[in-house]
């Protein structure tokens, strides 16, 4: 049964008084662009605006008009984006997927000079925590416990215990990463994963924090949820757990990263000690859960990018609540589907 505890400090929220006209969140069809798209749908009063590459993405089930993007890399696609924004009145755009965060984040200024905002982290900290090995670094700069990292052939590995893990450096979710068992793997797996680094294998409770601060740094909330079970690098079955030590290491971590306004921070806790894993800066699968048990990260981050206070006393979050997730079907008559303005 889910109890509510107060040991977050969580400033109330209130929602502004003049929401802007329009909000487009992009990569509609990805599992967190929909969970965007559903929290978003909490204050009616917003116009939601949904982009994905495919015309039958499923998000446009959700949002009020719909638009066909290119691929993120693509050099159409940031013009098109601030099309759609001008056409629409849109002051604020929501990057989803790995592909979209450096294109943003380089390209927020540029947004910002035609009156949209980019909701999401600086082009510095996107490029450090996509790279797994610099990440690793920066780690180790700031004094943070990680597991060691090492690059394919590094003379370390001769000393290195097994069970490791393998994976792209640049890699997301659980593609290609493999746990290496002996040195016969090893050799094989490191000619086979691409831009691969090899990491120390760490026992012990995986568990992901959604955290919001201010745009000043300082932390407003920090949400933990254990990984009960993760499918494709995505958690399928998870918990929100209320942790004050996970809570503060989140401040910490989010301080010595400058992690502003919000990020998901992905760890192992083995007794007192803290594993940093991954910091993921965009918005997680589990999404759902987090705005279940109190944090709607998208609406609080407008209130905030509006100028709007978010002030206190502190708000309870729910904890000890499960997520069970499953697969949720659409049906729609042939040729009735919402599809996405070219």
């Amino acid at each position: 049964m889910a109890v509510r505890l107060n040991l977050l400090s969580l400033r109330r929220l209130h929602m502004p008084a003049s929401p802007p006209p329009s909000v487009l969140v992009m990569s509609a069809g990805s599992v967190p662009g929909f969970a965007v798209l559903q929290a978003l749908r909490a204050d009616g009063r917003l116009t939601l605006l949904a982009a994905d590459m495919n015309p039958r993405s499923v998000g446009f089930r959700l949002a009020h008009e719909n638009f066909v993007v290119p691929r993120a890399d693509a050099p159409e696609f940031v013009p098109r984006v601030l099309e759609i924004c001008r056409s629409r009145g849109a002051g604020y755009v929501f990057p989803i997927i790995d592909e979209e965060l450096p294109v943003f984040a380089e390209q927020a200024a540029f947004f910002k000079s035609h009156g949209v905002t980019v909701i999401g982290n600086t082009a510095e900290t996107v490029r450090i925590t996509k790279d797994k090995y610099a990440f690793f670094k920066r780690c180790q700069e700031l004094g943070l416990l990680t597991p060691r990292t090492y690059l394919p052939g590094a003379p370390e590995l001769e000393e290195a215990s097994f069970p490791l893990l393998i994976k792209p450096s640049r890699g997301r979710g659980s593609a290609n990463v493999y746990r290496i068992e002996n040195k016969k793997e090893l050799a094989f797996f490191s000619s086979y994963v691409p831009d691969a680094i090899i990491q120390d294998f760490v026992e012990g409770a995986e568990y992901t924090i959604d955290v919001l601060t201010d745009l000043k740094g300082e932390l407003i909330c920090a949400l933990p949820k254990v990984r009960i079970e993760v499918k494709a690098g995505m958690q399928v079955k998870g918990r929100t757990v209320g942790d004050p030590l996970l809570v503060e290491y989140a401040r910490k971590v989010s301080r010595l990263f400058d992690l502003t306004p919000r990020v998901n921070i992905q760890c192992i806790r083995r007794g007192e000690e803290i594993f940093l894993i991954e910091i993921n800066p965009k918005f997680p699968a589990s999404l759902p859960l987090t705005v279940k048990a109190g944090l709607n990260l998208p609406l609080l981050l407008l209130q905030l990018y509006q100028g709007q206070p978010i002030p206190d006393p502190s708000r309870g979050l729910v904890f000890d609540l499960l997520m069970l997730r499953t697969w949720q079907e659409f049906f729609v008559a042939d040729g009735r589907e919402p599809q996405g303005n070219a």
